[in-house]
């Protein structure tokens, strides 16, 4: 098989996302055909669409981990190289995590400790 011009792209390649997201696939040409199962949406060998696959009509929305693959197919039944990304669907909350503490406490009260001296008085202090 032949392919031609620039395969089908993803508003974001892959990775975590939350619950919910839009998967926006775009292409200039042609009808995109698109995956969530795994499966190549073009059948190997035969220029065929799969039966898993469908025709991109607008935003994809994803509920659970998949592997999106996409191919665009011109009018001559030419098709694109594949695009394939996995989305991890989760909580995109970060975990706090205390590395480090910094401990500051308030300094000791200074304390004058009498030496054993002739004299009692204390120096004048240094200017």
């Amino acid at each position: 098989m032949v392919s031609f011009g620039r395969r089908p792209e993803f508003n974001q390649f892959g990775g975590r996302v939350p619950s919910g997201f839009s998967l926006v696939i775009t292409s200039a040409v042609s009808t995109i055909y698109y995956t969530t199962n795994g499966d190549d949406p073009r059948v190997y060998g035969t220029g065929l669409v799969s039966g898993s696959a469908t025709a991109y009509s607008g935003p994809v929305t994803l509920s659970s981990n998949v592997v999106v693959k996409a191919r665009v197919r011109n009018t001559g039944g030419t098709w694109s190289a594949l695009t394939e990304a996995e989305f991890i669907v989760s909580s995109l909350a970060v975990p706090l995590r205390f590395t480090e503490i910094m401990y500051n406490p308030a300094p000791a009260a200074r304390r004058v400790i009498p030496t054993s001296s002739s004299n009692s008085k204390t120096p004048a202090a240094r200017r």
